[in-house]
């Protein structure tokens, strides 16, 4: 694994003000382009890194690389939320830092969060790329909004459809990241 890798990849708790800092909320649902209710469905063990569950219909997921969508082992009903509902509609603070790995399905996450993409208070996203086109449009959307890129790393350097992951940061921290150390 890449220095690039562990860093995209890696979640540091850090001391604030002498405070540990480990709090976490978890929620269990599906961050897509609407509410709604859905089938999540599991297509085999979970194991790390790994491409195993679909929100909803298979279309639209990337099942390149190996990745099987066609067998189901279990399903459950989830609700679907979108980014945006999740601060404007439920109150949950909004966060510094996004994440966003959903094999395929960040097109619909993404248009979930247009209302908080385009307020710009979120600092930095981490995004999960899949295929040119989504990769185009996610990254002409955060431009758009005043995000720039920051970083990348290609999974697979040479493999079609591409996947990498893109971080986009306000521009004003660009600096801040490119002179950033362990």
């Amino acid at each position: 694994m890449t220095m690039e890798k562990i860093r995209l990849k890696k979640l540091q708790l850090k001391k604030k003000n002498k405070k540990q800092i480990n709090f976490f909320e978890v929620v269990h649902a599906a961050c897509t382009s609407v509410e709604d209710y859905q089938r999540l469905s599991m297509h085999a063990i979970p194991i790390a890194g790994q491409t195993r569950n679909t929100y909803g219909k298979r279309q639209g997921y990337e099942e390149g690389g190996g990745r099987n969508r066609k067998n189901i082992l279990l399903s459950q009903w989830i609700k679907g939320v979108t980014v945006d509902s999740l601060h404007y509609n439920y109150k949950m603070k909004l966060p510094n830092y996004i994440k966003i790995d959903v094999d395929g399905h960040e097109t619909e996450v993404i248009e979930g969060a247009k209302k908080i993409i385009k307020s710009r208070k979120v600092l930095s996203w981490a995004i999960e790329l899949n295929g040119k086109n989504r990769i185009k449009k996610i990254t002409d959307t955060m431009k758009k909004n005043g995000y720039v890129i920051a970083g990348d790393f290609d999974h697979y350097p040479g493999y079609e459809p591409p996947t990498i992951d893109r971080i986009f940061l306000k521009k004003e921290l660009l600096s801040s990241w490119q002179n950033f150390s362990f």
